[in-house]
């Protein structure tokens, strides 16, 4: 149980951190916390995402961009920390601040500010389809978020500061999005979708209620930034498919069809609070976004810190889904609800409805894995909070460590009827691999 004296500063954040609203600055001074810039663009991009119905392999795209961007901003002239130029895949060395006397050369904040704002205007607009716009409102918000911080530190530092700061920021943020353009996106994401399955027994196929084409078929073949390649961590095979009752997979199919038949209300909660469906949240990866901007809030984190996390959580789920992308389309394993449905019960239907990819492995258990891991790397492993949805009516969830809550996302999606437990256990496993990569590849701090 997370102790009394923390609620109040989660709860600053509850309502505001969900699917991308906002504290205002405020607010913010009140709960004595210095990463406003931060949080509110970290916000930002969850109501992106959430405004632009965007799905968790695009959404994953944004986030990791935007995070690089902030902490690029948050840590110049501190040389405690180090450039993630020449580091990540791709990423050659960023532009260097320039070496001035003064006592205050540059603002992080403008920097920070103005880099994101570069990043993600330029990767919102067709994020799902290259031929769509990005939505005039969020569009608005992009450009509102920029100038009121503009007009912040405009305020707060001297004119000659402001600028320099403001065209560092500019630097910054235009070599991240040159770096990202060149990152596969225009390939794994084709105006049409020509993709065909193949056909054939245990193998993917359209699902109910929506029968949509499969999402981002070749998400698998996007440049990685921490780990080798997308199969560096890739899993074993899924269970061969059978429908002999003393098969693996036959076992499998019919716990999940057992556990929504027979689902406490304590599971179905579960299974509802970490549904994270693209246009009602901003997303599983925006989940656990959300979870670090409320340890910001929680811990007072300093800028530096704040953006490490965002940059260390962001990277981590991208390498995820890339890998978990390539698994999926490897194998193509049928959804529980083919199987079931063929198998069990022709009218039998999940929790929440089934996403547009195959089974193996769960997208959820292996981005958390990834993300759990590297936030109790850099924070420990520590009991908290997440407010995420209790702005939605889900109330709150309490956890004694990260690895708990990634553990109750993988059972999650068991519950929901979504995955088999292989898919989930399997899942969370390479996404640990996966967060301790980053950990241990990436270096933060000098």
């Amino acid at each position: 149980m997370l102790p009394l004296r923390r609620f109040g500063a989660v709860l600053l954040s509850a309502v505001a951190l969900s699917c991308g609203s906002k504290l205002d600055l405020e607010t913010r001074e009140a709960a004595q916390f210095a990463s406003g810039a931060l949080v509110e663009w970290m916000d930002l991009a969850q109501f992106v995402v959430k405004s632009e119905t965007l799905p968790p392999t695009s959404a994953s795209r944004l986030y990791v961009y935007a995070s690089i961007a902030l902490y690029e901003g948050a840590i110049v002239g501190n040389p405690a920390y180090r450039s993630l130029g020449g580091q990540l895949n791709g990423l050659a060395a960023l532009p260097a601040p320039d070496p001035l006397p003064s006592v205050e050369p540059y603002d992080p904040a403008t920097v920070a500010n103005r880099a994101c704002a570069v990043v993600v205007r330029g990767l919102a607009p067709g994020m799902y389809l290259p031929t769509s716009t990005t939505g005039p409102f969020a569009n608005q918000a992009i450009n509102s978020t920029e100038q009121v911080w503009n007009a912040r530190r405009q305020q707060a530092v001297a004119t000659d500061v402001w600028q320099r700061s403001f065209d560092h920021g500019d630097a910054i943020g235009n070599a991240i999005l040159a770096w990202a353009n060149a990152d596969g996106w225009a390939t794994v994401n084709p105006a049409q979708n020509t993709y065909v399955p193949p056909i054939g027994p245990g193998l993917w196929i359209p699902t109910p209620s929506a029968f949509r084409r499969a999402l981002h078929p070749d998400w698998g073949d996007m440049r990685p930034f921490v780990v080798a390649s997308s199969v560096e961590f890739a899993p074993p095979p899924p269970p061969p498919y059978s429908t002999d009752p003393a098969s693996q997979l036959y076992a499998e199919e019919r716990e999940v069809y057992d556990a929504v038949n027979n689902l406490t209300d304590e599971q179905r909660a579960i299974a509802i609070f970490w549904a994270d469906n693209p246009g009602e949240t901003s997303t599983p990866p925006g989940h656990w976004v959300s979870i670090v901007s409320q340890l910001c809030v929680e811990d007072d984190l300093a800028p530096e810190v704040a953006a490490e996390a965002y940059a260390r959580v962001s990277i981590a789920m991208a390498d995820a889904f890339i890998t978990c992308w390539k698994a999926k389309f490897t194998y193509n394993q049928l959804r529980p609800i083919t199987y079931i449905q063929e198998n069990f019960d022709r009218d039998w239907q999940t929790i929440v409805g089934t996403p547009p990819f195959p089974d193996y492995l769960s997208g959820h258990s292996t981005e958390s894995g990834a993300a759990s891991t590297v936030l109790a790397d850099l924070l420990g492993e520590r009991e908290f909070a997440d407010w995420t949805h209790y702005a939605r009516g889900l109330g709150v969830r309490f956890f004694d460590s990260f690895a708990d809550a990634a553990a109750e996302v993988a059972d999650s999606r068991l519950y929901a009827g979504i995955h088999i437990r292989s898919a989930n256990e399997i899942g969370l496993e390479v996404g640990v691999d996966i967060g301790r990569a980053v950990a241990d590849r990436v270096t933060f701090r000098n």
